[in-house]
């Protein structure tokens, strides 16, 4: 059996980034990589000599204006700390990786009634909500808030006003109603969430919310933003993208990376049906080859939630998430905002985020991002692209659209109770089976998996 200081099964981001730096600081690596997915989802979506970002992808490389001081080594981390306070490290990694080819991006933008004004899900600086809302509108949460801020705590964590916030088995959106009062709930939360998963966003765990991108505000906040009156205001978040808006350049890199540093031993695979412990290390059997591969190292897995619930045989159901996503060729004089990102939280747009990226798009056009509600038929992709972008204000009435492809129906396992527990329950199955494993990405923990956590515990492993 062949020795390793690293086995790795995985094609996610954290899996690529693990195995190039740690070949690259002298080990030796196995790398069992799929034959499809590598990047999950990050990489490029080939079309007519065109690239396509396969929705919004951009880098979050600045350090937030609410971090803590970052911490000085990756030594440091063990798994459950705020990403942001090694955010030096990952901004290193990506820039030597893409070696110039980094570029910032306009600021977000968020659209309500046809408004664009400064995004605030990731940003949380609600200085524009006065913008968007009538006084009826800005009167009622302004008193809902203050009422949260008056009353006594119901034991629900009150944002500002209880002393530990503990998540622990509140849904989402009990957790939004309780610090953002029904008006403000009912106008961004509901119907945003709403569109990207229609049939059990409100039990959503509130650990879990920015799995469908939704965010969670200070009541305070709320209150002190209906009157114009923030105590302080925030730095605009930057986001960056690769120079030429291709950001699967950046899965490209890796695969670069890995295919010409010494030390990296790479299999193509199929998916991953059964890990067994054997002698000093594991026998893996792939659905696409009679013999098991054998192997003895550190074991890496990164795989979907899917793919570890149903190893050796083991079967739980998973609820599964489907999402849109549209791609539409636009003349770029007739685009209203280039922001990195647009998310719409109007109830009849059919879109929740729309961006543009992605390269090969001839000279002066550009290529509109908009990811769907699974709700919209793949037929009615074409007029639901045009309403999308029109009714956001980010592209003038009437322009000529080329919608280039579609995809309805992409499906994810959803952030639900039930997965995250058959996922601990087959982590925990393996162990009791014999297989000692380290895991990275969702399969790590469902509540730590955006791309920042991924390269962290990439670059953590290869330390």
């Amino acid at each position: 059996m062949k020795q390793f200081d690293l086995i790795i099964v995985g094609g996610s981001i954290g899996c690529l980034v693990a195995a190039a730096q740690a070949a690259r600081a002298g080990k030796q690596v196995k790398l069992f990589l799929p034959e499809r997915g590598v990047g999950s989802g990050f990489g490029a979506r080939p079309f007519r000599g065109r690239r396509l970002d396969i929705g919004t992808r951009v880098f979050d490389l600045n350090a937030h204006p609410n971090a803590a001081a970052p911490a000085t080594g990756l030594d440091e981390y063990r798994g459950n700390e705020d990403f942001r306070l090694y955010m030096p490290h990952i901004r290193a990694f990506v820039e030597e990786l893409l070696d110039g080819e980094l570029q910032d991006l306009p600021s977000a933008e968020l659209s309500y009634g046809g408004k664009l004004v400064p995004e605030f899900l990731a940003s949380l600086d609600l200085s524009s909500l006065p913008r968007l809302l009538n006084e009826d509108q800005i009167a009622r949460i302004r008193e809902e808030t203050a009422q949260i801020l008056a009353q006594e705590l119901n034991g629900t964590p009150v944002l500002g006003r209880s002393s530990e916030l503990d998540f622990t088995g509140l849904d989402y959106q009990s957790l939004s109603l309780t610090n953002h009062g029904r008006a403000f709930h009912d106008a961004f939360i509901a119907p945003y969430s709403a569109k990207i998963y229609p049939e059990n966003w409100q039990e959503v765990p509130a650990d879990l919310r920015h799995k469908i991108w939704s965010p969670l505000f200070y009541p305070k906040t709320l209150n002190q933003a209906c009157d114009g009156q923030l105590e302080r205001g925030r730095e605009t978040l930057v986001f960056s993208t690769v120079r030429n808006g291709d950001f699967g350049v950046f899965v490209d890199r890796l695969m670069t990376r890995i295919e010409t540093t010494p030390g990296i031993e790479l299999e193509r695979t199929g998916r991953l049906l059964g890990l067994r412990p054997q002698g000093a290390g594991h026998s893996l059997t792939f659905e696409d080859r009679e013999a098991t591969a054998e192997a003895a190292g550190q074991l890496v897995l990164g795989l979907s939630v899917a793919d570890i619930v149903g190893l050796n045989g083991h079967a739980a159901e998973i609820d599964m998430l489907s999402l849109g996503i549209a791609w539409a060729e636009v003349d770029e004089a007739d685009i209203n905002s280039l922001a990195s990102y647009v998310t719409v939280h109007d109830p009849d747009n059919p879109a929740y985020r729309l961006s543009f990226g992605g390269s090969g798009a001839p000279e002066g056009k550009r290529i509109a991002n908009v990811e769907l509600s699974c709700r919209i038929p793949r037929e009615d992709y074409e007029s639901s692209v045009r309403y999308a972008l029109e009714q956001s204000g980010v592209l003038r009435e009437g322009a000529p659209i080329e919608l280039l492809d579609g995809i309805a129906g992409v499906r994810i396992p959803a952030p639900t109770r039930q997965n995250r527990r058959s996922l601990e329950q087959a982590k925990q199955q393996l162990a009791d089976e014999g297989v000692e494993a380290d895991y990275i990405g969702t399969a790590k923990d469902m509540s730590r998996d955006i791309l920042n956590q991924h390269i962290l515990q990439g670059l953590t492993l290869a330390a």
